[in-house]
């Protein structure tokens, strides 16, 4: 933790460290185990550690080691292993066997138990009542790849857009984002498009001077992950999900009407807010009207009354359909628009 608090190590390299750690406690554990129930050290190793333990033995220990040895020798006489299994008998009953077992145990283990509570006591310590910036540490490597932001002086948060804020196809967004602490001298802000389509897009903020700075994203029709953060990417903000509402809008409508050549009047072009319209007979109209969202082809028709529905197309152009027809009849216009997803 303290070198990625001064290396900013990555989302892959993190989740390596946490793996590595938890495997060498697994292992060192299952070695002090097998340890503890298999492995037993040699006798006269033993003896010589509680001899060192406890001067009042001497060397009373191996020396009965050495007469027992002795007495289970084929190479000795009989008499020679009768006298030594004699001498291991009254030497072991001179001794007083109770107070060796205590001398087994590692006079340091309380120093040992000591430092290793104490280390963990100051680790909870420091996770309990050390802010904000050591449990982002925690979860740095508890979650590699979550939005967990390195460790820095200066702090980031994006106050606009909020989280999960939604804006229509095609708009512009203004990112806001506010700098405490340690004041940086530039900002940038990265929006990637969710779902991988497109690449990532990095663009300078302006600073207001109060500690805020401002960007505007413009014409977004990918939902984006925008975050904020220096050039050296050492200090960055939380990520922002910004979604996008799909629901097709009408927007700017237009009609020219070109009038007959025997009046000889111009063509006038006006906005169309899909009111009554009055021309004269024979006029040509056309109609153009754009949508936030790419268009599919649609239809104009035409319904006077009594006479069967006539329609023509409204042919798209990406974001934008146009039709025309030359004016003959009163008619009730409708017209109808495909989104082209």
């Amino acid at each position: 933790m303290v070198a990625d608090v001064l290396f900013h190590f990555s989302d892959a390299l993190r989740l390596v460290g946490l793996l590595g750690v938890s495997l060498a406690v697994v292992v060192m554990f299952g070695i002090a185990l097998a340890m503890a129930c298999f492995v037993r050290p040699p006798v006269l190793r033993m003896a010589r550690l509680l001899e060192s333990r406890n001067p009042e033995l001497g060397s009373k220990l191996v020396n009965i080691l050495q007469l027992d040895a002795e007495s289970a020798s084929e190479d000795a006489a009989p008499l020679t292993r009768e006298l030594a299994r004699r001498a291991v008998a009254d030497a072991g009953n001179a001794l007083d066997l109770p107070k060796l077992p205590p001398l087994a145990r590692d006079p340091q283990l309380g120093g040992h138990a000591k430092l290793a509570f104490g280390a963990l006591a100051v680790l909870l310590a420091l996770s309990l009542f050390g802010g904000h910036h050591v449990r982002q540490e925690w979860l740095r490597f508890l979650d590699p790849f979550g939005d967990h932001p390195p460790f820095s002086l200066t702090r980031l948060d994006i106050l606009k857009p909020a989280a999960d804020a939604k804006i229509l196809y095609g708009e512009s967004c203004m990112v806001e984002v506010r700098a405490a602490g340690h004041q940086p001298r530039e900002l940038f802000v990265t929006a990637t498009p969710v779902g991988g389509d497109g690449s990532p897009v990095t663009l300078p903020m302006s600073s207001r001077g109060d500690g805020t700075f401002v960007v505007r994203l413009e014409t977004i029709r990918n939902p984006l992950e925008i975050f904020a953060h220096t050039r050296d990417s050492g200090t960055r903000s939380h990520r922002v999900l910004l979604d996008l509402i799909l629901t097709p809008q009408v927007g700017t409508a237009v009609v020219k009407i070109s009038p007959p050549d025997y009046t000889g009047q111009k063509a006038r072009e006006i906005p169309y807010r899909f009111s009554a319209l009055q021309i004269l007979e024979g006029s040509r109209v056309e109609f153009g009207i754009e949508s936030n969202r790419p268009l599919g082809e649609g239809t104009l028709a035409f319904e006077n009354g009594g006479d069967a529905l006539e329609t023509i197309p409204l042919t798209p152009t990406g974001d934008h359909v146009h039709a025309e027809f030359t004016a003959e009849k009163s008619s009730r216009l409708t017209f109808s628009l495909v989104d082209l997803d």
